[in-house]
């Protein structure tokens, strides 16, 4: 379920951008690229040691044999705090994905505005 989240997140953000980069000119989305560029990357790399952590805790589960449970757990802390660590960077880097691509939608958007002497009349109901 997991990677189904990702998948659909990535597409999503692929058409939202796709979007932005067919409505705006590119003067306007050329800018923040760099950045978008960045937090994509980031969070693509965070994904991957998202994923590695897991599957190494996993393992570290599946192949104990001692005693208890704390040891165990113990044993795999430090898959867990990685995969702690890539999940903070995971949200830092789709933060700034999103950031970049809510101020553009927002600039798309009040390029739409009427100017206040061609909106409807206001009426009294």
């Amino acid at each position: 379920m997991g990677s189904t989240i990702g998948i659909n997140t990535m597409i999503l953000l692929a058409s939202v951008f796709y979007v932005i980069r067919a409505e705006l000119p590119l003067e306007v989305h050329a800018g923040p690229s760099k950045q978008v560029t960045a937090g994509y990357w980031l969070a693509n790399i965070s994904l991957a040691v998202f994923f590695v952590s897991l599957i190494l805790a996993g393992l570290g589960k599946g192949l104990y044999d001692g005693g208890s449970f704390q040891e165990m757990m113990q044993s795999i802390r430090p898959f867990l705090l990685t995969f702690v660590a890539s999940s903070v960077t995971l949200m830092l880097g789709l933060a700034i994905v999103l950031i970049h691509a809510i101020r553009l939608i927002s600039l798309r958007l009040s390029m739409e505005r009427l100017p206040p002497h061609l909106s409807y009349p206001e009426t009294s109901g």
